[in-house]
């Protein structure tokens, strides 16, 4: 049985990069508020522009309240730490709809900590823990000048087509067959 307390348990990983760095993938906490603050407010225009399809300089309370506050029987929240440090460097979200057939994904990550790996093993994790919840199908929206998730969504094998003229589709089905 799939319980809030085992997909927030599943969330969970150490992963060592390409670089020889190690990482936490953990479940966002409501006390994660500032952290993600301080992440967002440290992302370049290029990066604020892939994550949001615009470019902010900071997000409100109330959006800070709502993205570190997760029904973990809706959506699943991660983010990525440097091992011993207190600091958010990677941050990726999946929103179920109301079937549990199809799951909204979002990914973004650190300027600094771009290039090494982690964005790929964030999105296997988060495709991984999807698969196990039974997920048939994830699918995500980007910019079609966000060449770097375009890139790696084909390295992850995702489907890709135009949404209309500014963004593409990215979409995975888990399953060969809904069941």
């Amino acid at each position: 049985m799939i319980t809030t307390d085992s997909v927030r348990e599943r969330c969970t990983a150490v992963r060592a990069l390409s670089n020889g760095l190690t990482v936490v993938f953990r479940p966002i906490e409501k006390s994660d508020q500032a952290r993600l603050n301080d992440f967002v407010k440290s992302l370049s225009s290029e990066s604020l522009h892939f994550r949001f399809l615009e470019i902010i300089k900071e997000l409100p309370q109330e959006t800070l309240q709502r993205m570190c506050n997760i029904d973990y029987s809706k959506e699943i929240a991660i983010v990525v730490l440097p091992k011993n440090e207190d600091k958010i460097v990677a941050v990726a979200r999946l929103n179920m709809d109301k079937s549990w057939i199809r799951g909204e994904f979002a990914l973004v990550v650190a300027d600094a900590w771009q290039g090494i790996g982690l964005g790929t093993e964030l999105m296997s994790h988060v495709f991984e823990i999807a698969r196990e919840l039974g997920l048939y199908e994830i699918n995500f929206f980007v910019s079609w000048d966000n060449y770097k998730m375009i890139k790696l969504s084909k390295k992850m094998g995702l489907k890709i087509k135009s949404a209309d003229g500014d963004t593409l589709e990215m979409t995975s089905q888990l399953f060969s067959e809904m069941t």
